[in-house]
């Protein structure tokens, strides 16, 4: 069925469809470099108009303050380990009525507190079987660029969990 379609649809407004994408436009208002392009859905960039002046990371480390690697320990990427924090710190956000990035560590802890309970509960138990991890810390690094465009970072230790058998 598919092919007696195909066979409809004539070859030559095929290779010319195709020819016609892959031309750069010239025109100048339009003009395209090719180094410089990106083809959307196909980029790997998001389509933003503009970016934050600041972002955040977070990590956990052990008990001697070793960061772990987030997949081989928990089998969840960091990104999922951030967004799961970025949600229960918008949550606390609402109540405070206050920018994320202006929150105090003690006003994160418990969006901290949250993350690492439910990596421990429902997330990665098996990670912590036979006391392999029986204690943990969580760190934020902030990430900002002034007016001027200078960058600075700052690392806050928000939390830290101790698993007693």
């Amino acid at each position: 069925m598919l092919t007696k379609h195909l066979a409809r649809f004539p070859l030559k407004t095929l290779v010319a469809i195709t020819a016609l994408s892959l031309v750069s436009v010239t025109y100048p208002p339009l003009s395209l470099v090719w180094e410089d392009a990106e083809f959307y859905p196909l980029s790997s960039f998001p389509m933003y108009s503009s970016f934050a002046p600041h972002t955040n990371l977070v990590f956990i480390t052990n008990e001697k303050d070793q960061p772990l690697p987030a997949y081989p320990t928990f089998r969840v990427l960091s990104s999922a380990l951030k967004k799961s924090y970025a949600a229960k710190l918008a949550d606390i956000k609402a109540d405070l009525n206050i920018p994320t990035y202006r929150m105090t560590p003690a006003q994160k802890k418990p969006a901290g507190d949250a993350l690492l309970r439910e990596l421990k509960e429902s997330v990665a138990p098996a990670a912590f079987e036979n006391n392999a991890l029986p204690h943990l810390k969580l760190y934020e690094i902030i990430i900002k660029r002034d007016e001027a465009g200078q960058i600075t970072h700052t690392q806050q230790f928000i939390t830290e969990l101790t698993i007693e058998h």
